[in-house]
């Protein structure tokens, strides 16, 4: 018999193991709500699969987020998630899709979540019998139009 006498680091175990790759995250400063698709929202704290996939959702039912706070609308998003990324959140409100008041019929009108179908009905019937609306003012006409859901609706529309 010969034996033959091997170095520490060349022992059996250590040539079958495989070295483990670490994957490292890159840090980044912020996501912007507007253009980040779904993995780039996997990567916060607290945020899967499925509520990367309603952000997403909800970002293109309304056109494109305005504020972070329209983050608290996206149902199943709890308040210690939005906490804990409180800084990571960012919103470029360049790239909202607006919708051209003047031109747009119900069923684009009742698509968008602070409109409705009742308030897309009457949009449409009042223009229809009173002409173009020229400013923001002129929807306060309207049945059911108020100050405060004509200021979340007013970034999302245009003349």
């Amino acid at each position: 018999s010969v034996f033959v006498q091997l170095p520490v680091e060349c022992t059996p175990i250590s040539i079958l193991q495989k070295p483990v790759e670490q994957k490292k995250i890159k840090p980044f400063a912020t996501v912007d709500l507007n253009t980040a698709d779904t993995n780039s929202l996997i990567l916060l704290p607290g945020i899967g699969s499925k509520l990367a996939q309603r952000i997403v959702k909800y970002r293109e039912k309304l056109g494109g987020f305005v504020s972070i706070d329209q983050l608290k609308e996206v149902w199943g998003l709890k308040e210690e998630v939005l906490e804990l990324n409180d800084k990571k959140w960012a919103v470029n409100a360049a790239s909202i899709q607006k919708i051209a008041i003047n031109a747009c019929d119900v069923e684009q009108l009742s698509n968008h979540p602070y409109c409705g179908y009742k308030m897309a009905k009457i949009i449409v019937a009042y223009r229809q019998q009173h002409g173009k609306f020229s400013s923001f003012e002129n929807l306060l006409n309207l049945v059911g139009m108020d100050q405060e859901k004509l200021k979340l609706l007013q970034p999302y529309l245009m003349f």
